[in-house]
């Protein structure tokens, strides 16, 4: 697959670049993409930089701590049951935060190209009401600038000897 949004993304494989022994990104080939199109988005593609981040690290990758998509999905779904929330539109999980329940998605029904990031918060409503967060927000940013941006302030921190 040609990558033509996440170019620094895949330049930078692992975390430390001067260490083999790191675990580099793991991708899923093409078939294990359908697999998943079939399955969560009623067989239609999914966007271009969903794909490409799929392709680049969608078993495994360091940006993210993870990318195993069904485990992702499963922890979504489990907690979407626990509070009986229904996301009713074909959605990718892109990573989870520190604090579960928060992750990070995007809908696959919107732009086909760099879809936005949406924090999904599967709190209770008592905990949504007492963290003061909604359930559901656009993060306004698109997927390509955010895996992008992690990468670039990652190096620039390692640059900086901040890590």
């Amino acid at each position: 697959m040609e990558i033509n949004y996440l170019q620094l993304f895949q330049q930078n494989p692992r975390s430390d670049l001067n260490d083999l022994s790191k675990a580099p990104n793991t991708g899923m080939n093409i078939q294990q993409i359908k697999e998943l199109e079939q399955l969560w988005n009623n067989g239609n593609q999914f966007p271009t930089v969903v794909k490409e981040f799929l392709s680049i690290g969608g078993v495994y990758n360091w940006i993210f701590e993870g990318g195993d998509q069904k485990r992702l999905r499963a922890l979504i779904d489990s907690y979407c049951q626990q509070i009986n929330y229904k996301i009713t539109r074909p959605f990718l999980a892109i990573t989870t935060s520190f604090s579960d329940p928060q992750f990070f998605i995007v809908f696959l029904d919107e732009d086909q190209t760099d879809p936005d990031i949406y924090e999904l918060n599967l709190y209770t409503d008592s905990e949504l009401f007492h963290y003061e967060v909604p359930r559901l927000e656009n993060t306004n940013n698109k997927l390509s600038q955010s895996i992008n941006g992690a990468v670039y302030n990652y190096r620039n921190s390692q640059s900086l000897g901040l890590l």
